[in-house]
């Protein structure tokens, strides 16, 4: 894992509903218009007819996604020794949610929806869960479960 870090790593976060790439340049050989064995194409070993947006949406019509709490940065920027987040320039920290059919918070007052952040270190946005209760998952992230 060192020698990959030292190589630099792209962090994906998605939800599996593409209709331009079929997600194929995450798992597969992309593009299809280039030769599978050329530098850089190969990214994967699933099918090149895998990643259909249409199967994907009948098989898992609801499905959602939540992302937060995501921090970036050099290694050792983003937590302090202790773990704790670092208040600083070094790193980032998100809240952003998105997803297929909500996720989303509603502001720093309301309630969550269910699945979505509703607490944990940092977190800044609804502590309460509609229709569900708030589940602490970890120090820095509880959920509406």
């Amino acid at each position: 894992m060192g020698k990959a870090m030292g190589k630099g790593m792209v962090l994906v976060m998605s939800i599996w509903d593409d209709h331009f790439a079929k997600m194929l340049w995450l798992d597969s050989s992309y593009p299809l218009d280039k030769d599978a064995s050329s530098p850089g194409v190969p990214r994967g070993t699933c099918a090149t007819t895998s990643g259909e947006p249409e199967e994907v949406e009948s098989q898992s019509a609801n499905a959602q996604v939540v992302f937060s709490n995501i921090r970036f940065g050099n290694i050792g920027s983003t937590f302090n020794s202790n773990g704790s987040p670092t208040t600083g320039s070094g790193g980032s920290t998100g809240g952003s949610t998105g997803g297929s059919t909500g996720g989303s918070t509603g502001g720093s007052t309301g309630a969550q929806t269910k699945f979505g952040q509703c607490g944990g270190i940092g977190w800044t946005g609804p502590t309460t869960c509609s229709g569900s209760t708030c589940t602490v998952v970890n120090p820095y992230y509880s959920q509406c479960l």
